[in-house]
């Protein structure tokens, strides 16, 4: 599909064609196999070896995307397209605040809101229901095509072009976001630089607009001295899972003290980080509560004032982990986990630690630590496994690496 002529997109819009997909998708349903299926194809119909091919892609990849869309069976996607799609929590709360942003800076809406790098919608959905108008511009015309169709579908009204996010013009009444390819060739870009465009361009070419949003990769340093001056991180967490990270720019930005935020989904809780505090207190004697942090707390680096409010203690200078006396109060933004026994991390110490424990699934989960868990399951006698009993916790501290028991269910 990424090598899909532009005749061969238009051509997926016919009548013909969405016959054809309904019939695809129907014999995949049935347990027919893609190969036989390419085979019948072959020998049935009259329709090009691009054009046979461009279905089978689609009807693959729409069957992926039910997971997300309700109308996936009547849109378009290439496979990298769908892969660059945002979850629709990340792409919901991050349309809203775009706005909010440029309400904060102006108190007023903008006149426009321009999707850059569009690819197939994903982000234009939930830019249209801001009751801005939106201008979306893809340089891909096939995705460009797929854009036109799938907003059609989904019901959102865009001005679409197709042209290079570098050429457009913007100025202080819009409201801009990108969404740069990451990948080439089935490979992850890591380099902000090497994004397509590349995101210092991004931010040069588009400064005069109140305020710009670029989505990057979660992995993102937000004290990165490769990052462009003025520039704000927000990370975000969907259900404990590190998602996604947002790079805001644009004139307003210099307004703002926060040089990095965390955002919880779906609990939509902001953390904000306007200056490095120092780290709690090391202290090697682990006992009490075991504190893990959501990972967006981590890499905006909030966790040591999340940590200061319930007098938590690092157990290493250069390890998020940090343990507490004192039960805390039930928080979203960290797991509290009674600490049943702390040993040395060798399998002998960690076996003769279980045995003097009620016997209980274990799972193991790794800080830092360089080590192979299949073979230290294996080694501490392969226990049953399961998320609700014990977790082995292996840490590495500074000068070692320890062991932390603890109770999964408290």
């Amino acid at each position: 599909m990424e090598t899909v002529e532009l005749d061969t997109a238009n051509w997926l819009l016919t009548a013909d064609a969405t016959r054809l997909c309904r019939d695809v998708s129907n014999e995949l349903a049935a347990g027919t196999s893609a190969l036989k299926l390419a085979e019948q194809l072959a020998r049935n119909t009259t329709f090009s070896p691009a054009r046979r091919s461009a279905v089978l892609q689609l009807v693959h990849v729409r069957h992926k995307a039910t997971k997300r869309y309700a109308h996936a069976s009547e849109m378009f996607f290439t496979k990298d397209a769908l892969e660059q799609l945002s979850d629709p929590q990340v792409a919901q709360w991050r349309a809203t605040d775009l706005l909010r942003r440029f309400h904060a800076a102006t108190d007023d809406q903008p006149q426009r809101i321009v999707d850059l790098c569009a690819g197939v919608g994903g982000d234009a959905e939930y830019l249209g229901r801001l009751g801005v108008p939106l201008t979306c511009v893809e340089i891909d015309p096939v995705r460009a095509v797929f854009l036109r169709h799938n907003l059609s579908v989904l019901g959102t009204d865009a001005t679409i072009s197709v042209g290079d996010a570098r050429s457009v013009a913007t100025g202080s009444t819009d409201a801009v976001f990108a969404d740069p390819s990451r990948r080439h060739n089935g490979q992850r870009i890591l380099s902000l630089g090497a994004y397509k465009p590349p995101v210092p361009v991004l931010l040069e070419r588009h400064s005069q607009a109140t305020v710009v949003a670029i989505a990057v990769a979660p992995g993102v340093d937000s004290d990165d001295a490769a990052l462009p001056p003025n520039t704000e991180v927000t990370y975000l967490d969907v259900a404990g899972q590190l998602t996604e990270a947002v790079l805001w720019g644009g004139a307003a930005r210099s307004d703002s003290n926060a040089c990095a935020t965390a955002v919880l989904l779906p609990e939509q809780l902001t953390l904000a980080r306007t200056t490095v505090l120092s780290h709690a207190p090391v202290n090697r004697a682990i006992d009490g509560w075991l504190i893990t942090m959501r990972p967006a707390a981590i890499r905006a680096r909030v966790h040591d004032q999340l940590a200061a409010q319930i007098q938590g203690q690092r157990l290493a200078e250069h390890r998020a982990v940090f343990f507490t006396l004192n039960r805390p109060l039930p928080s979203p933004w960290f797991h509290a986990r009674r600490i049943a026994a702390v040993c040395s991390a060798q399998p002998k110490q960690i076996r003769q630690s279980l045995a003097a424990l009620a016997e209980r699934p274990v799972e193991i989960v790794l800080h830092g630590a360089d080590l192979d868990i299949t073979q230290l399951w294996q080694r501490l006698g392969a226990p049953q496994r399961g998320p609700t009993g014990w977790r082995i916790e292996i840490i590495r501290r500074d000068q070692d690496t320890v062991a932390v028991i603890t109770d999964a269910k408290s």
